[in-house]
C-alpha cells in the first residue's frame, strides 16, 4: 500500500462539498439582513472607480511629462496620491468580496490597510512642495531594495536580481546623498526635524493640521479596532466576528468592516480629489458633486446598516 492510500484519499474525495454548502447557506441568510447594505457598498465602489478615472485623466492632462527624479512637486504629489487612491479602491473591492462570502474577520483586518492609506496620504498632502511625497516613494523603494539585497545576497538563485538591486541602490544613495534607507519613517519628518515613528504620532499630527482635533478619538478608535484584527493578533484569533468554533460562512459581524471601509475609502479619495482641485486639474463643480455623491452613498450604507441592526 502506498502513502497516498494510507491517508485515505478515496474517503476524502467522497466527502460532500461543505464549503459550497456553507456558502449557499450564507447567501440565503445574508439576502435578508445585509442585502441592501451590500448593494450600497457595490454602488459606492462603482461610483468611486468612475470618478477616480475622470479625475485621474483630467489631472494627468494638466501636468507636464517628466523623467524621475527631474519632475515637478505637483507630479510627485499627483503620482503618490493617485497611487494610494488606486490601491484603496482595490482594497475596498477586496473587502466587499470578503463580506459577500462571509469573512468579516479578514475584511476588518483589511480596513487597517485602508486606514494607513488615509493617514499617509493626508500627511503627504500637507507638504505642498512635494518633498514628503518624494521621500515617501524614495524611502519605500530604498528600504525594500536594502532588505532584498541583505536577504538574498548569498542566494545563487537571485544572483542576477541582487546585482540589479545593488546598482539601483548605488544610484539612489548617490542621487539623494544617503548612506542607508534603513529608517523607513524618514519620510515622515516634520518641521523641527522630528520623525513621526508611530501611528499614534501620525494621528495626533494630522488632527492638528486640517483634519480637526474633534476627529482624533474617531481615528484612534478606528486604528485600534482595525489593528486588533490584523497580523494574526490574539484578539482576532480568540474573538472571531464570525460563527464561533465552526468553519461555516458567517453572516455575523458584517456591519463593522462595511461601515469602516466605506468611510475610509471616501476619506482617502477626498485627499486626492482636493489636491486635484487645488492644482486646477478638476473644476470645483466636479469636486463638489463627486464628494457630495460619495458622502451621500456612504451615509446610505450607514443608514441601511442601522435599519437592519434593529
Amino acid at each position: 500500500m502506498n502513502n497516498l492510500e494510507n491517508v485515505g484519499l478515496d474517503n476524502i474525495a467522497s466527502r460532500p462539498l461543505e464549503p459550497l454548502k456553507n456558502l449557499i447557506q450564507f447567501a440565503e441568510k445574508v439576502d435578508g439582513k445585509w442585502h441592501e447594505s451590500l448593494e450600497w457598498m457595490e454602488k459606492l465602489i462603482a461610483y468611486a472607480q468612475g470618478v477616480f478615472r475622470d479625475v485621474e485623466s483630467q489631472v494627468l492632462s494638466n501636468l507636464s511629462s517628466g523623467i524621475w527624479p527631474n519632475i515637478s512637486s505637483e507630479e510627485y504629489l499627483n503620482g503618490t496620491l493617485r497611487s494610494i487612491s488606486r490601491s484603496s479602491l482595490r482594497t475596498t473591492d477586496a473587502i466587499l468580496c470578503l463580506l459577500q462570502t462571509g469573512h468579516p474577520d479578514v475584511a476588518l483586518g483589511l480596513t487597517r490597510t485602508l486606514f494607513e492609506y488615509f493617514i499617509d496620504s493626508y500627511l503627504i498632502s500637507l507638504d505642498l512642495n512635494g518633498h514628503r511625497a518624494r521621500q515617501y516613494i524614495i524611502y519605500d523603494r530604498g528600504h525594500y531594495l536594502e532588505k532584498f539585497v541583505k536577504i538574498n545576497q548569498n542566494n545563487e538563485n537571485y544572483k542576477k536580481e541582487v546585482k540589479v538591486a545593488m546598482e539601483e541602490l548605488k544610484e539612489l544613495r548617490k542621487l539623494f546623498k544617503l548612506d542607508s534607507f534603513g529608517n523607513y519613517n524618514q519620510w515622515t519628518k516634520i518641521p523641527g526635524g522630528r520623525h513621526l515613528n508611530s501611528m499614534d504620532e501620525k494621528i495626533k499630527h494630522i488632527s492638528k493640521h486640517g483634519i480637526g482635533t474633534d476627529s482624533i478619538d474617531f481615528l484612534q478608535t478606528l486604528w485600534l479596532g482595525a489593528n486588533k484584527w490584523a497580523h494574526g493578533s490574539p484578539m482576532a484569533s480568540h474573538n472571531p466576528l464570525g460563527t464561533d468554533k465552526t468553519l461555516d460562512k458567517s453572516c455575523t459581524g458584517l456591519d463593522g468592516p462595511m461601515e469602516e471601509a466605506s468611510h475610509l475609502l471616501v476619506l482617502v479619495l477626498s485627499v486626492y480629489f482636493k489636491f486635484a482641485k487645488d492644482v486646477n486639474g478638476i473644476t470645483g463643480e466636479l469636486y463638489n458633486n463627486s464628494m457630495n455623491n460619495l458622502q451621500g452613498i456612504q451615509r446610505s450604507i450607514t443608514q441601511s446598516l442601522a435599519k437592519h441592526s434593529e
